[in-house]
Formats: structure tokens, sequence, C-alpha cells
């Protein structure tokens, strides 16, 4: 079976049209077809899709989110021993396949949605995390967003974020190699890069 390249298509809510990061995607990706949509769910939750078939030939929804910009981390999840942990969301889904990831189940779709609006994520960033209220911050929970930085640049926007505020401690799980994307980037204390590394004789065996 023979399948079309990744983001061959890329859906775009109306109202993400204007937005910085749907103009740099459009642009590089001139050749895509553009389908209008009025909401990223009328197309990433329809019902009867085939995940294995969509893993082939990724598509791309453009969205803005409008709430829950933030989540409560779960307690079963590392955070290095901070009172306060949340997690957030700009992208829904993952560039890779990993057999036992949870997020094979989780979402009806294997497409990409990734919200436009990176401000307001920002801002309730800002309004649940403070000086008096410091907190532990994962940004690439539901996907992994160092390996779609050459996208989305969410990494530095979101680095850069935690340089400002250092009540952050800010964390970017990944299984990207994509460093190059962070080499210009001065390091920050409070950002943790945090990779999955084998053990030896499971990296020799598998």
């Amino acid at each position: 079976m023979s399948y079309l390249p990744h983001f061959s298509h890329i859906y775009i809510e109306e109202n993400a049209r204007t937005y910085p990061i749907t103009e740099r995607i459009t642009a590089r990706f001139a050749k895509a077809t553009q389908i209008p949509i009025s909401n990223y769910k009328e197309v990433f939750n329809r019902p009867r899709q085939s995940w294995e078939h969509q893993k082939h030939s990724l598509k791309l929804i453009l969205a803005v989110r409008n709430d829950a910009f933030l989540y409560p981390g779960s307690s079963f999840v590392p955070n290095f021993d901070h009172a306060r942990f949340f997690y957030t969301t700009p992208v829904l889904n993952c560039l890779y396949g990993c057999e036992y990831c949870y997020l094979q189940g989780m979402f009806p779709s294997a497409n990409l949605v990734a919200f436009v609006n990176d401000d307001d994520f920002l801002k309730a960033a800002t309004e649940q995390i403070s000086p008096q209220a410091p907190a532990y911050l994962c940004i690439s929970y539901d996907t992994d967003l160092l390996a779609l930085e050459d996208l989305f640049g969410y990494c530095k926007r979101y680095i850069e974020y935690a340089r400002a505020n250092p009540h952050v401690t800010l964390e970017i799980r990944t299984k990207s190699a994509n460093i190059e994307a962070l080499k210009d980037i001065t390091p920050v204390p409070n950002v943790i890069l945090a990779w999955t590394i084998s053990p030896e004789h499971v990296i020799s065996r598998y």
C-alpha cells in the first residue's frame, strides 16, 4: 500500500488562520492541501479512524485552544520532589510510534494537533505559577516537542519563559536527537532536558 507523505494535508481552524505559527507552517508546506474547519475535534475525534494507517501518512491540524491550558501532573510520574506539578499540551500526538506508548490508545487519531495560540498557554502558566507558588512544568507530555522543534519552535519559547521565571522548573521529555535545534540557546538552570536512556544490555539485545 502506498501513502501520501506526512503533512500532505493541513486542517486549519478558521480562528487559527492569522497566527504566526500557522503562517510559518503553511509557508513551509506550501504544496500541502489546506482544508478549513471550524473545530479540530470534528477531524481529530471523528469515529472509525485507523491509527495504524494514519501513522504512515500523518496529517496536521492547526487549532486554537480556548481552555484547559494546564493540567495537574500524576503522582506516579517523576516530578523531582516538587509539591506542585503541572503539564501542558501545546501539541497532541507524536511523530514517533513507540509500541509501548500510551498515546496509541489515548486518542482516536494518529494525526497531530498543534495549538497555535502559545501566548495563551504561557499566560495560563504565569497565572498558576509564581515566586510564592513555584512549580514543576512538563511541556512535552503528550508529544515529543523537541522532535517538532523545527516546525513550531515551542521549546525555545518555553525555555526563554523559564529563563525569565526562575520559580518554574521546566522539563522537556524527548527521545529526539534534535539537540541542534537548541544549540544556540544559553543553558538555563531551571530547564531539564530528559531523555530515556536504556541500560547497555537492553541496547545490545533489542
